[in-house]
């Protein structure tokens, strides 16, 4: 239990880290298309697991 939550926990601090530097690094981004992007990959997460879609399936062996 103690490993996840660190695991979560460095995991979001190095998303928001890298969502800080991206949004300083170039202005023309917005938070309008960040989330755009983020709603678009939970849905590809969310079919990949409705369909158990794996890499072994993907890729083969």
């Amino acid at each position: 239990m103690k490993h996840e939550l660190t695991t979560l926990a460095v995991t979001l601090g190095l998303t928001g880290a890298a969502t800080y530097l991206l949004f300083r690094a170039n202005p023309a981004i917005n938070a309008d298309s960040l989330v755009g992007f983020g709603v678009i990959l939970m849905l590809l997460a969310m079919a990949a697991v409705e369909y158990r879609i794996t890499w072994k399936k993907l890729f083969g062996r």
